[in-house]
């Protein structure tokens, strides 16, 4: 029998988590679910007894069977009430004991990894990071992983390719922060709604029209990030924007990535001042061929038309992560304490002691992990 039940409780939240256990909890999704798939984590939409969609969904194959299911939704009341009723109706019964999901499947003391990923659940920027944590608080994640190294610790080479993931994985969590900057008119508010995927920013030609940060959540091929919008640099006495461009110069000195824009024709006022900065030739789609004879190296694009906006993407990236090719479905540590966990566990392997100690007491709670 298969039995549904809501886990992270019945108000409004980021996310709701819903799980399904017994056996034909797999017949149960392929009729709730627009698709299902052979793999441990997937996205799919949850669809009504008309075939409309209810909600999209992150889909989990749970540790404690094969036949148990964990499905995160939107944290609005009225979607889980309808998800669980729509379970029941497909045949399952509803249950609130909420044990089946936190009971056995996996040793227990990977449970600090686990509910380290779940309860970063509700700050998930994007569905591709949810799905990230689902997977490391899994079997088959950094959490399944860490807990086979108690009967077998793991080699050298291991552990280095784990912090060589890390970065990207502590990124997926905390997203990194990309500027746009440029003087005013060079198109970076234009930019700024092309990259997030809507109108956020005011776009007008009359100059200083942004004055204060604009933030906005995004994602390029997946990887989140944070990009700020703000005011066009430029002389002026206007005590408002001049407090924009004082907060503006600030969010720069903190920022991971600085996307300096320069109009046609004014290559030269690109500085890369920032050390991590990337100048942008932008509203290309204005240039006459004189312009494009430039001889640069810089990217061109257009937010308008949305040329070389996959090129700019792509050099963020590269800034970002160094070029790194990563499988978010593979075990990756995602927090500070795991970095400097795997570092010390790097530190005992070369000294050949201390090992299934140090593994055994960060499970267990029972060891800090700081520097």
């Amino acid at each position: 029998m298969v039995s549904v039940e809501a886990v992270t409780g019945f108000g409004a939240a980021a996310l709701h988590g819903i799980f399904l256990n017994g056996q034909g909890s797999w017949e149960l999704l392929e009729q709730l679910l627009s698709r299902t798939s052979p793999q441990d984590c997937w996205h799919a939409d949850i669809l009504d007894e008309h075939g409309e969609v209810i909600d999209d969904v992150v889909c989990l194959r749970w540790t404690s069977s094969e036949e148990a299911f964990l499905l995160t939704t939107h944290g609005n009341r009225l979607i889980l009430d309808r998800v669980l009723d729509r379970c029941v109706t497909l045949g399952a019964r509803s249950c609130s004991k909420k044990k089946a999901i936190f009971g056995s499947g996996m040793q227990d003391s990977a449970n600090r990894i686990r509910r380290q990923a779940l309860s970063e659940l509700p700050n998930a920027t994007s569905d591709e990071a949810c799905s990230f944590l689902l997977i490391q608080s899994s079997a088959s994640g950094f959490a399944g992983e860490v807990a086979l190294w108690q009967q077998e610790p793991p080699v050298l080479d291991r552990v280095e390719e784990l912090l060589g993931h890390a970065a990207i994985g502590l990124q997926m969590i905390n997203p990194p922060t990309v500027v746009l900057t440029g003087v005013t008119n060079a198109g970076k508010s234009t930019l700024f709604n092309r990259l997030i995927g809507e109108d956020r920013s005011i776009v007008t030609p009359i100059e200083g029209t942004t004055r204060d940060l604009v933030r906005a959540h995004a994602l390029i091929n997946g990887w989140p990030l944070i990009l700020v919008d703000g005011a066009g640099t430029r002389e002026t006495d206007d005590p408002v924007e001049s407090e924009g461009l004082r907060r503006l110069s600030e969010e720069i000195s903190r920022a991971n990535l600085v996307l300096e824009l320069v109009l046609p024709g004014q290559a030269e006022r690109g500085t890369g001042s920032h050390p991590e900065s990337l100048i942008v030739h932008s509203r290309c789609d204005e240039w006459d061929a004189d312009q494009f004879a430039l001889n640069t190296d810089a990217i061109r694009v257009s937010a308008v038309t949305g040329e070389g906006i996959p090129q700019l993407e792509t050099a963020i990236l590269d800034l970002l992560h160094g070029g790194q090719k990563f499988d978010p479905n593979q075990p990756c540590p995602f927090l500070a304490e795991h970095v400097i966990f795997l570092e010390q566990l790097r530190s005992c392997l070369i000294r050949e002691s201390g090992i299934a100690e140090l593994i055994s007491g960060f499970l267990e709670g029972a060891g800090e992990c700081h520097r």
